[in-house]
């Protein structure tokens, strides 16, 4: 126990025994709890798993809580027992308490278990202290967090802790042997103290015996604090006393003031939210307070609001997915989000994201929910998705449209060009059957055209083929489109890369690139006439960027999206979520600005 608290929890229903272990593991965190449902695996897990504590429920099949009280003092004597039930009389609760019992809550005031539970191995640490020897009960005693007080049959004090001392201000020789009517009870509780402690002394019934119960106390210097105190009667060799374990609640008497100002404070932003809010009786569904946004909102006013339930303002057919979710909910999930429909007064459905949260609200269990309309986001979404079709519809067709282009280029080049290179090759070596005179001169013009062919299908693959970016460098493959395709043809080229680092680029975008680049060169070989070509490079704040710029015959500013390349160049672009600008005109020449994020 020094390390894990270990509790035997006997408890036959499912969703109690649920509710109780999440509790218990958020209230006490690293405690180990361990199940039974019934007398067999009670008595196994008594033997087996050695409890620290024993939290039992009142009635189970054939065997109840007397039952389960006596086989754990048979077995463990000294593991303290807990009666944690729906609801018990007064008689039997003392009774069982007189049995043996340690204490006993009701699971509608389960909050106080893990008070309960603190208080009641403390007891039990104490009873054992006093059990074994004068000197360890008073070294125990003495380093518990709460003050021990103790009297006996007489009411005079016999026991008074440092803490005691520390907490009401009286030394253990100022109070050893004085009456606690005349020192720390207030003078307004004396009469009924002493009236209730002679009555328990002549019947053995108290309403204070064995529970934790909220009163005040006496400083030495006047002042009134607040107490929670647990009074215990304790029987040692034939004699028969009472320690009270006291504890000053003053500082949490102060957080709950706190938290009854920030429930104030919680319930004028409910009431302020922009967005529409309500909570609602878990059990009837019972609308039990909206917000005045709800009511602009939904048209009904608080007054309407108040006599319907949730199930008013959904459509009839989602009724029944709607007492699904609640009975999901039932379960003890904490926030729930999902989006439905609901029905204004004046009938319109709209669509809207809820999320909600299980509070405790005027004594009932009930569930807050924020209602936010996304009525008019999903129309815009779904504007969005038909616009995002009707774009890769575009960006397929244009798609389509490159590849036809570029089979037609490729079987243009191989029929003009390689193929006339290699009729013509053909030709010559067929006429050195009838020249033989001239073999070295046709052979070696065979082997000249051969290499012509070879250097045409070289730069025909070279288009094609995706470059290596990996290993080689973008703007060399960049240099070296431009010499074959663009200086080849008489175009003087410049390439500014002062603002260009590349190593910051994926090879996936500096294939992009090249390919933009790839497009823009085919473009001014077809179309431009251009004498001279300005490309730059440069990349900075995680944004590239790629100019190239000719000096050719430009064109009508409107007809700039026409074009297949250019088509192309755009549908690379918004995979990157680039875009792209032009500047041009007839006869000024022709700008392309490209720009993405990395």
């Amino acid at each position: 126990m020094a390390n894990t608290l270990k509790i035997l929890l006997l408890e036959d229903s499912g969703s109690d025994a649920e509710l109780l272990e999440r509790f218990l593991h958020k209230e006490i965190p690293g405690c180990r709890v361990l199940l039974a449902k019934d007398k067999r695996s009670f008595l196994d897990a008594i033997d087996d798993f050695k409890p620290d504590i024993i939290l039992s429920d009142h009635s189970l099949p054939q065997f109840d809580s007397e039952d389960a009280l006596k086989a754990a003092r048979s077995k463990m004597p000294n593991v303290p027992f807990i009666l944690v039930t729906g609801t018990v009389s007064e008689e039997y609760a003392v009774n069982i308490i007189k049995q043996g019992a340690d204490d006993y809550i009701l699971k509608d005031r389960i909050r106080r278990l893990p008070a309960a539970i603190g208080t009641t191995l403390q007891k039990k640490k104490s009873e054992n202290s006093i059990r074994h020897s004068e000197a360890i009960r008073r070294l125990i005693m003495n380093s518990a967090l709460d003050a021990i007080v103790c009297i006996n049959t007489n009411g005079s004090i016999i026991v008074w802790t440092p803490q005691a001392e520390k907490m009401f201000g009286w030394s253990e020789e100022e109070m050893l042997d004085r009456n606690l009517d005349e020192t720390i009870i207030p003078v307004q509780l004396r009469e009924k103290h002493l009236a209730g402690f002679k009555n328990y002394l002549q019947s053995g019934e108290s309403r204070m015996m064995g529970k934790v119960v909220e009163l005040s106390a006496l400083k030495k210097s006047g002042e009134e604090f607040p107490i929670e105190i647990l009074i215990i009667p304790i029987q040692e060799d034939g004699n028969e006393f009472f320690c009270a374990f006291i504890r000053d609640i003053t500082e949490r008497k102060k957080s709950e003031k706190k938290i009854i100002e920030s429930e104030k404070i919680y319930r004028t932003i409910f009431q302020n939210s922009p967005l529409s809010k309500w909570i609602y009786d878990t059990d009837s569904l019972q609308f039990l307070e909206v917000n005045e946004a709800a009511v602009r909102h939904y048209g009904y006013s608080r007054e309407e609001f108040l006599n319907m339930t949730i199930k008013d303002i959904r459509p009839e057919e989602e009724t029944e997915n709607l007492l699904k979710d609640i009975v999901v909910l039932n379960t003890g999930i904490d926030a729930q989000s999902g989006i439905w429909q609901h029905r204004k007064k004046n009938g319109t459905l709209i669509i809207v994201e809820t999320n909600s949260h299980p509070i405790e609200f005027n004594g009932k269990s009930a569930r807050m929910v924020i209602a936010n309309d996304i009525t008019e986001k999903r129309k815009l979404e779904l504007k969005l998705r038909e616009h995002q079709k009707e774009e890769q519809v575009k960006i397929t067709a244009t798609a389509l449209e490159a590849q036809e282009r570029e089979r037609h280029a490729i079987g243009t080049e191989l029929h003009d060009n390689v193929n006339q290179i290699l009729v013509g090759t053909k030709l010559l070596l067929a006429s050195v059957k009838n020249v033989p005179e001239r073999e070295i001169l046709l052979v070696r013009s065979c082997i000249d055209n051969l290499q012509d062919a070879i250097d045409e299908n070289r730069k025909l693959a070279h288009i094609l083929v995706t470059p290596d970016l990996e290993t080689e460098s973008l703007v060399e493959q960049i240099k070296w489109l431009c010499k074959s395709m663009l200086e080849i043809a008489g175009v003087k080229v410049i390439i500014d890369t002062s603002q260009y680092d590349e190593m910051v680029l994926s090879q996936e975008i500096k294939i992009a690139i090249y390919r933009i680049a790839q497009e823009q060169c085919t473009n001014i070989v077809k179309y431009a006439a251009a004498s001279a070509v300005n490309i730059s490079l440069s990349n900075t704040h995680q944004q590239f960027k790629m100019t190239i710029a000719d000096d050719g015959l430009g064109m009508e500013a409107n007809k700039t999206t026409q074009g297949i390349g250019l088509r192309n160049i755009n549908s690379r672009l918004s995979v990157l979520k680039g875009n792209a600008s032009i500047l041009t005109a007839p006869g000024k020449g022709f700008i392309l600005e490209i720009e993405f994020p990395f």
